[in-house]
């Protein structure tokens, strides 16, 4: 009995189409070829090259998304945003305070915050100046319309024209518009 039948012709077509797609809303670019055994990509930037096995078992989206996982980990751009600000002192701190010798008295009225988020650019579409940004921290997504040319920031980023993950946040964030949140950390998908 033949529970199912695959054809690997077909499956291959699928992943180039849809691979394609995939590649033109990456934020790195890319290159791959494939072969009877499966696909290599590789990052052009950096020159590092990917093999994958054709898996037939698993669907060409999920195929997709395990290279995305790997991409992302290494080589997808990461922005940092600074959050300075200064907020009313909670209990729990003024306490802590005054468990150290601090009298009541002397007690600050507010206490300075100094965070930083890391965000991995997860896609662009270039053509309309729009980042997806992923909170590496949360798991949210955030659309972002850039008032800056999508594509001269990232040749910007690939090409080390900024110091740090900071400087290309600072850069960033002070050329674009968060335009709405996207999703949830547990409605994600590629």
């Amino acid at each position: 009995m033949i529970l199912q039948h695959i054809n690997a012709d077909s499956y291959r077509k699928e992943f180039a189409r849809k691979f394609e797609s995939f590649a033109q809303k990456s934020p790195i670019l890319l290159s791959y070829v494939t072969d009877d055994t499966g696909v290599t990509i590789l990052h052009e930037n950096s020159g590092r090259s990917y093999k994958y096995s054709w898996d037939f078992t698993i669907p060409v989206k999920s195929f997709i998304h395990v290279i995305k996982s790997d991409l992302q980990k290494f080589h997808y751009p990461r922005l940092v945003s600074v959050i300075d600000t200064d907020i009313p002192l909670t209990s729990e701190t003024a306490a802590r305070l005054m468990g150290a010798g601090v009298k009541a008295d002397e007690l600050p009225k507010t206490e300075h915050i100094h965070k930083k988020k890391v965000f991995i650019i997860d896609k662009v579409l270039l053509m309309k100046d729009i980042a997806i940004l992923l909170d590496e921290e949360s798991g949210r997504t955030y659309k972002y319309v850039m008032k800056y040319p999508c594509v001269y920031f990232l040749r910007k980023y690939r090409t080390g024209e900024f110091k740090d993950a900071e400087e290309a946040g600072t850069f960033f964030f002070q050329h674009s518009q968060l335009s709405s949140e996207l999703s949830s950390p547990h409605s994600q998908d590629s």
